[in-house]
């Protein structure tokens, strides 16, 4: 008797409060400006009741310009063949200093049509958007 008494306290406390569950929904994005997805082909949710995890943000790094990833260079003027018409020149003005390595894209944002996995938190009155279906593209 005092052990199912035990057992039943002891299973209470470890519930989740009612309500604080945390659910794996899946949904779609509607709209991007202003963001809208819609969840479980069931209702929809904008973005003041949305919350991005860094995956589903547009990500760029940066790439440092550091001296050695600098260079220009000079092409000189020079005369071209004949093509149907007389010889002609043309002057290529020196090219300008540039990094040798592009910024780099890590995640693109969200774009309609991308199917996402939300997580509903906070008694469901916010929407965690997880990730996108497809993973990295």
């Amino acid at each position: 008797m005092a052990g199912n008494k035990l057992v039943k306290i002891m299973q209470e406390a470890g519930k989740a409060p009612s309500g604080e569950t945390t659910d794996l929904l899946f949904g779609v994005v509607t709209s991007v400006s202003p963001l809208k997805i819609k969840i479980d082909n069931r209702f929809e949710v904008d973005e003041k009741f949305l919350i991005l995890s860094a995956l589903v943000k547009k990500t760029v790094i940066k790439i440092p310009e550091r001296e050695e990833n600098k260079h220009s260079h000079v092409i000189p003027q020079h005369t071209t063949s004949p093509a149907g018409e007389g010889p002609h020149t043309h002057t290529i003005p020196e090219m300008s200093t540039y990094s040798a390595l592009p910024d780099i894209l890590l995640w693109r944002g969200l774009i309609v049509g991308d199917k996402v996995r939300v997580l509903r938190v906070n008694q469901g009155q916010m929407f965690y958007v997880l990730e996108r279906e497809e993973g990295i593209t």
